[in-house]
């Protein structure tokens, strides 16, 4: 299938590499080719095309999709060419989207369970480490560290969007730095625990990030992270539709925001290249509240209101038959250094 896109796309990726996207807080410097982040390898066949994250962001773009490929070595998912991004630009990007789910997190519900998920996180990374220092990278408002903080850890964070950053520091009262992890100056091996909290995704490089939590790892040290599983029923049962319409659309990633996509095979194979010995990989079935299913269909899907009511009525039974056959939304991986 890849192949027999490859021509029809060739004049669409060079769009990509010389588009230069400024439109106010929706910006970024251009495009790069990449190889597989897990095996460098650039063999790759083409998924198909990604819409944007969202209708407000695609209406001011020169182009209408990103390209999703799967590594033909080890499977990952991810977007090549990838867009490039400088530090204003995704402090700009991540500001705008923590705006967009910040309202989902303020009930008593969504605080109970998020609070109820990271004192089982910590239970679990506390079977090998006692409280100590430990690191959130992603920490957004710092609900995470604060929870730590109440079980005896020392707390540190680091986020890219300065508001959530602020939050952190100035109502939570948490030492958190604002910016990208790698520009923080914490010293080698000064941590017992760093935590990623759907934030390998996100990433431009994600095992580069890794290899940092790696190093800032005392020996022993211990590594949670969650990222959403690509390979569930909804992705697949729509990816497999678009190809039967001989579409070019694919159902895979949700880039600029995601930009990588695992499955409990290519998490491990990216833990383990970077060094980690894995305790496990498991699913979450817990409705985690900062995972919410997207629309799995182009915006051009939704341009008749039957067709829209009947994607959110398929998606919903597919979630169900997930639910029933416990493929999860959710990969959580433990490891050690």
């Amino acid at each position: 299938m890849g192949q027999q896109y490859e021509g029809a796309y060739s004049q669409h990726v060079q769009i990509l590499r010389l588009a230069q996207v400024k439109s106010g807080m929706f910006a970024f410097s251009g495009f790069h080719d990449v190889n597989c982040n897990i095996c460098r390898s650039n063999d790759a066949v083409l998924l198909g095309i990604r819409d944007a994250f969202s209708s407000r962001i695609a209406q001011k773009w020169p182009f209408d999709g990103f390209r999703v490929v799967k590594c033909r070595r080890c499977g990952l998912i991810y977007v090549n060419p990838m867009p490039k991004f400088d530090l204003k630009e995704l402090q700009n990007w991540y500001s705008w989207y923590s705006s967009c789910y910040a309202g989902e997190f303020e009930g008593p519900k969504s605080v109970a369970l998020e609070t109820a998920m990271a004192g089982a996180v910590l239970e679990q990374i506390e079977r090998h480490v006692s409280p100590s220092r430990i690191l959130d990278i992603g920490c957004a408002d710092g609900l995470f560290l604060s929870v730590a903080r109440e079980r005896g850890w020392y707390p540190v964070g680091a986020e890219v969007a300065p508001s959530m950053a602020a939050y952190a520091r100035d109502v939570r009262g948490l030492h958190v730095f604002s910016g990208v992890v790698e520009d923080a100056g914490f010293q080698n091996r000064s941590f017992d625990a760093v935590h990623l909290h759907h934030v390998l995704e996100h990433l431009s490089d994600p095992s580069a990030t890794l290899a940092t939590a790696f190093a800032l790892l005392r020996p022993g040290g211990v590594l949670s992270l969650g990222v959403p599983n690509e390979e569930t029923l909804l992705k697949r049962v729509g990816h497999l539709y678009f190809k039967c319409k001989r579409d070019r659309w694919t159902t895979y990633l949700k880039p600029p925001i995601h930009l990588y996509g695992f499955s409990a095979q290519t998490l491990r194979a990216m833990l383990i290249s970077t060094g980690f010995h894995i305790v496990q990989i498991t699913g979450s079935y817990l409705g985690d509240p900062a995972f919410k299913p997207y629309s799995m269909f182009p915006e051009t899907d939704f341009t008749f209101s039957t067709s829209g009511h009947f994607v959110a009525l398929a998606q919903q039974l597919l979630g169900a038959v997930e639910k029933r056959l416990r493929i999860p939304e959710v990969l959580f991986a433990l490891a050690l250094r």
